[in-house]
């Protein structure tokens, strides 16, 4: 294409006859003065260099123009054809997804307030971290979702106490409490659930709700990552790394022993 409108503008090398050519530069001042008709080109094909007629340039110079005006519309065209392909595409393979996705979290959460009102403890602890996520911090709304996860607690679900540890850890959907947080938390803990435990850990390491104590934060963040939680491994070595040699061998020892029942 771009050789085409070279041809048509009629400009060629002296020296090769090529069209394969670009603009260049006036060598000097007195050149210029020289050629007032005419314009600096190099060859590509063969390195050398002429003057051709202004009127030509021009007329490339204006070619070239309208060759990249053309390219771009060529080049936007695609693109919004292609643009315009994924989202039909996307369309068909995944129809509504966000319609669904909604629709099938009030079917789960019919389905599972049928089996809370049963007295189900997963269901009404599941119900409770469901409606968490959908009522967007509306406080009486939000209510309704502790209320269901007390029921769970109250019943032994494990999972439901430490819920309600984080939130009245946090104080975010009802009020702060550090003791009621510790007693939610150091309850799960007891009964053996792993994330009872990296809590529990927590609280030692940080002071809140009980004494600050590392090597209690290390026996409970140890026996949770016994249990396959990562998270509390990760923080039980960094809590490691400020322990003495002794402290560390107390800490590991006192980990085996089996914890109090509560």
């Amino acid at each position: 294409m771009m050789s085409s409108l070279l041809n048509s503008a009629k400009i060629q090398c002296t020296h090769c006859h090529s069209v394969n050519i670009r603009r260049s530069k006036w060598v000097s001042h007195a050149e210029k003065k020289s050629y007032p008709e005419g314009s600096p080109y190099r060859c590509l094909d063969c390195s050398k260099r002429f003057i051709a007629d202004k009127e030509a340039s021009h007329l490339t110079e204006r070619n070239l123009f309208l060759t990249r005006l053309f390219l771009a519309a060529i080049l936007l065209v695609g693109g919004v054809v292609f643009l315009f392909f994924l989202l039909e595409n996307s369309a068909k393979n995944y129809p509504q997804q966000s319609g669904f996705a909604s629709v099938s979290s009030a079917e789960n959460n019919s389905a599972r307030m049928k089996a809370a009102e049963r007295g189900d403890a997963q269901a009404q602890f599941e119900l409770g971290q469901s409606l968490l996520q959908t009522f967007n911090g509306n406080p009486e709304e939000t209510a309704v979702a502790v209320r269901w996860l007390r029921k769970s607690a109250i019943s032994g679900n494990t999972d439901a106490m430490v819920a309600l540890g984080r939130l009245s850890k946090t104080g975010v959907g009802v009020l702060q409490s550090y003791v009621q947080s510790l007693d939610w938390i150091q309850t799960a803990a007891y009964k053996g659930n792993p994330e009872g435990m990296l809590e529990l850990g927590r609280l030692y390491r940080d002071g809140v709700a009980v004494p600050k104590d590392s090597v209690q934060a290390y026996i409970w963040l140890n026996r949770a990552a016994a249990m396959q939680n990562r998270i509390a491994a990760l923080e039980r070595d960094l809590i490691a790394g400020s322990l003495t040699a002794e402290k560390l061998k107390e800490a590991q020892s006192l980990s085996s022993v089996e914890a109090p029942k509560k």
